[in-house]
């Protein structure tokens, strides 16, 4: 795999994130050439990487557990929407997979990242995927509950559907 020519081709479709991760199970070695390569890139080429990495943690989460320092850290100060949403989605396999345990400190700056996007004017999938990331670590951080039902509460009526659906769920396992 030729690396910057797979980078410089991939795109957001599904077709391209698709062969990427092809690319990166198939030869797992060059996933810290990818990861090096993200730390460096400009942000048109992050963009797409993260969107190409995100679609490899869904088919199997722990090939990026190596990484997840980084990628927690990238996620508290990325601003980009598209990397928002992939990183956003990482987190959510982070968090729901049995097979990895998240550090202490990863947690609460998983929890703070989420409350910021939650917060902010961020896309929707973001926003439910930060609804979800922080239900799943209310179990653990029972303090999140009440925060967690204010904001889903206070900011319900002015959300899409996409949202609402989201957040009748969660805020009806959160009673």
């Amino acid at each position: 795999m030729d690396l910057i020519t797979e980078i410089e081709n991939l795109d957001f479709s599904i077709k391209s994130r698709e062969h990427f991760s092809s690319e990166i199970l198939n030869n797992p070695y060059q996933l810290e050439e990818v990861i090096n390569f993200l730390e460096k890139s400009e942000f048109e080429y992050s963009e797409k990487i993260l969107a190409g990495l995100e679609f490899t943690s869904r088919k199997n989460s722990s090939i990026l557990f190596p990484f997840s320092d980084l990628l927690i850290g990238l996620a508290g100060d990325y601003s980009g929407p598209s990397g928002k949403r992939a990183l956003s989605k990482i987190l959510v396999n982070y968090v729901k997979d049995p097979k990895f345990q998240l550090k202490p400190q990863q947690k609460e700056k998983i929890i703070t990242i989420c409350f910021n996007w939650l917060i902010s004017e961020e896309k929707v999938a973001v926003k439910v995927f930060c609804i979800e990331i922080l239900y799943v670590l209310s179990v653990e951080h029972t303090w999140t509950n009440d925060n967690l039902k204010a904001i889903l509460n206070k900011d319900y009526n002015s959300q899409s559907a996409g949202y609402k659906a989201r957040a009748r769920k969660i805020l009806k396992k959160l009673e």
